[in-house]
């Protein structure tokens, strides 16, 4: 099992991260160029960026948007990303790996705190999957992937937080191999999926807000492509 795990955590997360990494970044370029071709074309060129950012830093940072409707989801998504980020950014394992591989590094977080970062990540992950499964508002919006992308991250976290226990029922290099390949499979997936989002989420409100800047002619444009002419009998 050591070298299954030695194979996913090098070969395979290698790839993984490099199919992650500009997947998204092509998302984020073709995004922004395409925003940066509709602003050039838009006869209304005063955009209130300042605005978007606000905005857009307020659905970031949610604080006085969760008590809105839904507020368990809102709270527990909240929660879950806030805490998901905070362990695979400030964990001590994943930092020494990324020092030894491109040499960067930042301060990490202790071994007490990282355990409750886990459990924090792994209580709010499982309750958005209740709520997935049980709350038929939300069941009628998920899809198979959907489901596929939480157990997947909920795994890798429970495998990674599992595996340096000393009461773990399984081997070490067996559970790290689990957490490895989740991790990987959330890499490769993100260009894919819905993880689209953690690098379009700063550009969707300032895409929505260009969009109603149109070029000249473009209500004509849209009329022809919808009824088939430029006109419009009313």
């Amino acid at each position: 099992m050591e070298q299954w795990y030695e194979f996913a955590r090098g070969p395979v997360l290698r790839l993984a991260l490099v199919v992650g990494i500009v997947g998204l970044l092509r998302h984020f370029v073709v995004a922004v160029w395409g925003m940066a071709d509709a602003v050039r074309h838009a006869q209304d060129k005063a955009i209130p960026y300042r605005d978007v950012l606000l905005r857009t830093l307020g659905w970031a940072f949610p604080f006085f948007k969760l008590h809105r409707r839904r507020v368990l989801y809102s709270v527990g998504s909240f929660v879950f990303h806030l805490a998901l980020l905070v362990g695979a950014l400030f964990l001590t394992e994943h930092l020494a790996l990324l020092k030894g591989n491109v040499g960067l590094g930042w301060p990490t977080l202790p071994r007490p705190a990282s355990d409750v970062v886990a459990v924090i990540t792994l209580v709010s992950g499982l309750g958005l999957l209740g709520m997935r499964l049980f709350t038929l508002e939300t069941r009628q919006l998920s899809r198979a992937m959907d489901y596929a992308l939480m157990l997947l991250l909920i795994a890798a976290v429970a495998a990674g937080a599992l595996a340096s226990r000393s009461w773990n029922p399984f081997s070490y290099y067996g559970t790290m191999f689990v957490h490895v390949l989740c991790a990987a499979a959330v890499f490769f997936l993100m260009p894919f999926t819905k993880l689209t989002h953690c690098v379009l989420f700063p550009v969707i409100r300032l895409s929505s807000e260009i969009a109603w800047h149109f070029r000249p002619q473009a209500g004509r444009d849209v009329l022809k492509t919808l009824t088939g002419t430029e006109e419009r009998v009313i």
